[in-house]
């Protein structure tokens, strides 16, 4: 009888365990997909502004990514300001993209970059 007990202990934790491994793996892969959109956005984002100096300076904007479900950037511009003596800096601009992909606090990441007309 003891050994049932036991037996149903084990089972139980190792079953816990195995799940919270499961939501730590998936929380590892979403965050993986975040940084790989961060990735392939600002890329195009560079390939657009050298090939039409039209798309100079880029503009804000929002979308969901079609590869993966749920997964949504959004892309604020703002001027660039110069840390040496704080005047606006005509050929840079600062960019906040925020991706989101779930309803929990850590379901977000915000990154700040900065892109320049001559990449």
């Amino acid at each position: 009888m003891i050994a049932i007990v036991v037996l149903g202990l084990g089972i139980t934790v190792f079953m816990k365990m195995q799940g919270r491994s499961s939501s730590i793996a998936r929380s590892n892969a979403n965050v993986q997909r975040a940084a790989q959109l961060i990735g392939r956005h600002v890329e195009s984002l560079r390939v657009a502004i050298a090939r039409d100096p039209a798309a100079w300076p880029p503009r804000d904007t929002s979308f969901s990514d079609p590869e993966r479900p749920g997964l949504f950037l959004k892309r604020v511009v703002v001027a660039a300001i110069s840390p040496k003596d704080g005047a606006s800096l005509a050929t840079v601009r600062r960019i906040d993209l925020t991706l989101s992909w779930g309803q929990r606090a850590l379901d977000t990441m915000k990154v700040t970059t900065y892109v320049s007309r001559s990449f």
